[in-house]
């Protein structure tokens, strides 16, 4: 009883401190386009995460007085403080299992044997400090602050975890328990279920699995009916959790990415075929991956708990050596796969190992304090050490907060307010404007309803049928007289796909202009035509897109604009905006300075002066000043 109530209670605990750091609204990347699939039950990108829309729309359903976006976020932190539950749980199992086979509370050991048992108190703070210390790493806090994916794919992780585990330590006694036994395992198929029908790289805890599975006991034991039916309940339970996309997907969502409405395009979404180009890539990719990770290690839990996770690794070894195998297969088969995936936001990849580093420094430091056994008053001095290390953790991994983060809801909401009815936002094939621009104005538009009318175009998707189909059907003028063009672009796009060569590329990218040039200049004799500051620098400067005679670009206010005649001065009437910036800035929020000042600074310096209007030169010099104060000439030129 009391280590389920310290489990809670430190879950309450961190739950506490993660709605303090938890994003207000938006975050880059993908936080905008899956907050908007839970909202409307929508299909998300490759492997369509089921689980996580499903249960993320019924909390949604909940009335409670915030956002969806808010509200969405908030269950990333319950996902997360879940997860602490689970691994403290978790960590009491194990220690019982490694540090005594019955603990005796009133034994008080003159001198530490090498698997001598450890008081309760000691393996229940072990547990609980050891949980406040994988809470507040750096990666696993970052999932807590907004909504994503692999929250849940933590709390799944850990729960499998706990569920092996107990399963394993239940079967060494198989002679007395073998019904508890066999369920346990059951429950392992069903948590393993829930983890794939989350996200796929649940496959990194597979070989770990099945070590324990075999080890204890001779399989060829158990009966052909028991291995069969774990095996069919995995399957059903997968089977039955993926059903929801392709019923989904034949009702027409507002976000049906894939449109996986049949078995063939099912199975691609699931399999992620999407993705494969960024998978095992090169060598190249996995040094540069692997050092990465290596390098960030230490820093994840910080120096102090480090030096736990050595020592829990030499403990775990000296007693139990299973479990040792165990958690660096999970380390090792983890780092092996991810480090071949070619992408920027690759560490939540990596939670099975930083998971079972965890494990190592709880272990870790109940051996320590367990090694300070001549007084009370020197057990309780190694605890508050301990509980020192980890004050410093957490105020060294603080600045994964998101407390007031409200820069990428300011910027979205100001370009959608800024743009003219009936819009055509055409944005670039490189994923910053997905981050900045595209994902987040899926939930704007999507969900809170802001400016629907306008049509954000990635061009980047123009490859994939299903894209065009559904921006046809929500904008039915935006391909006109272009089905030819289209149809040639993504058969040579397909092409691309099974067969990079030089020869591919080239034809790929002569047929992506011929593509381009035609839908610009469709769009802008129908439609007010703007491009990303990304698209104008990349396929308009750079590319080449040529415009239809007499048409021309100018600096709007975020964006760059499609004008008629740009020998006339066209005015613009500058709406209040303020950009809060954080206090610290990642890449993201140094795209985003460059996306608003490239066009702010062409704006004054460069139209505004053509046509000698110095008044409103000062104006945008003072609106970079007042939103952009570390924007500067070299980071526009970089």
């Amino acid at each position: 009883m009391r280590k389920w109530l310290a489990a809670w209670l430190t879950g309450l605990l961190v739950f506490g401190v993660y709605l303090f750091t938890l994003a207000p609204g938006m975050v880059p990347i993908d936080a905008g386009e899956l907050a908007a699939v839970q909202a409307t039950l929508g299909i998300a990108h490759p492997t369509g995460y089921p689980l996580f829309t499903v249960v993320g729309h019924v909390f949604l359903l909940l009335p409670l007085p915030h956002t969806k976006i808010y509200r969405a976020n908030m269950l990333s932190a319950i996902w997360c403080s879940l997860g602490i539950v689970v691994f403290i749980l978790l960590i009491n199992l194990l220690f019982q299992h490694v540090f005594s086979e019955s603990l005796n509370l009133s034994s008080k050991p003159k001198k530490f044997k090498r698997n001598a048992p450890l008081q309760q108190w000691i393996l229940v703070c072990s547990s609980i400090v050891g949980g406040l210390i994988l809470a507040f790493s750096l990666t696993y806090w970052l999932q807590s602050t907004s909504v994503e994916v692999y929250s849940l794919h933590a709390f799944l992780l850990l729960l499998a975890i706990y569920s092996l585990l107990k399963a394993w330590i239940f079967q060494q006694h198989e002679k007395e328990c073998l019904h508890v036994s066999n369920s346990s395992w059951y429950a392992v198929a069903v948590v393993f279920a829930a983890g794939f029908t989350n996200h796929m790289s649940m496959i990194f805890l597979l070989p770990g699995a099945a070590m324990l599975y075999f080890s204890s006991t001779n399989p060829l034991r158990k009966s052909i009916v028991h291995h069969m039916g774990m095996v069919l309940l995995f399957i059903f339970l997968v089977s039955a959790m993926y059903v929801y996309v392709p019923l989904r997907a034949n009702q027409h969502p507002p976000l049906c990415w894939g449109a996986p409405d049949n078995m063939i395009a099912l199975v691609q979404h699931i399999m992620g075929d999407q993705y494969y180009h960024a998978m095992f890539v090169s060598p190249d990719i996995a040094l540069v991956n692997g050092l990465k990770f290596l390098k960030i290690l230490p820093i994840q839990f910080g120096y102090g708990p480090f030096i736990f996770l050595l020592i829990g690794v030499f403990a775990l070894f000296r007693r139990s050596r299973m479990i040792f195998f165990f958690l660096m297969c999970n380390i090792l088969v983890n780092f092996i796969l991810a480090i071949n995936y070619n992408i920027r936001d690759i560490f939540p990849y990596y939670l099975l190992a930083y998971i079972s580093c965890g494990i190592c420094i709880a272990t870790g430091i109940a051996a320590t304090i367990g090694a300070f056994h001549h007084t009370l008053f020197q057990r309780i001095t190694a605890m508050i050490f301990v509980s020192f290390i980890l004050v410093i953790e957490i105020a060294l991994n603080s600045r994964v907060s998101h407390h007031r983060l409200h820069t990428y809801d300011d910027y979205i909401t100001a370009v959608l307010r800024s743009t003219d009815q009936e819009a055509v936002v055409f944005t670039s094939k490189n994923t910053a404007d997905w981050d900045i621009i595209t994902s987040p104005a899926l939930y704007y538009q999507k969900v809170e309803g802001l400016r629907a009318d306008i049509t954000i175009l990635n061009t980047g998707l123009l490859g994939m049928p299903w894209y065009s189909i559904q921006m046809e059907q929500h904008h039915p003028t935006i391909f006109r007289g272009m089905n030819m063009q289209l149809t040639n672009f993504q058969h040579r796009f397909n092409l691309l796909k099974n067969e990079k060569s030089d020869l591919q590329t080239r034809m790929y990218l002569a047929e992506y202009q011929v593509m381009l040039d035609s839908l610009v200049q469709v769009n802008v004799r129908l439609h007010p035509v703007y491009f990303s500051p990304e698209f104008y620098r990349y396929e308009y400067l750079q590319g080449g897109i040529r415009l239809p005679a007499g048409y021309g670009v100018v600096p709007d206010f975020l964006l760059f604009k499609v004008v008629t005649d740009t020998i006339r001065y066209h005015r613009l009437s500058v709406p209040d905006i303020s950009i809060r910036l954080p206090k610290y800035r990642n890449q993201y929020i140094q795209t985003l300075e460059y996306f608003a000042g490239e066009v702010w600074t062409a704006r004054a310096y460069e139209y505004e002066k053509k046509f000698n209007h110095y008044e409103e030169t000062e104006r945008f010099a003072e609106l970079i000043k007042n939103n952009l104060p570390d924007y500067s000439y070299q980071f526009r030129g970089q």
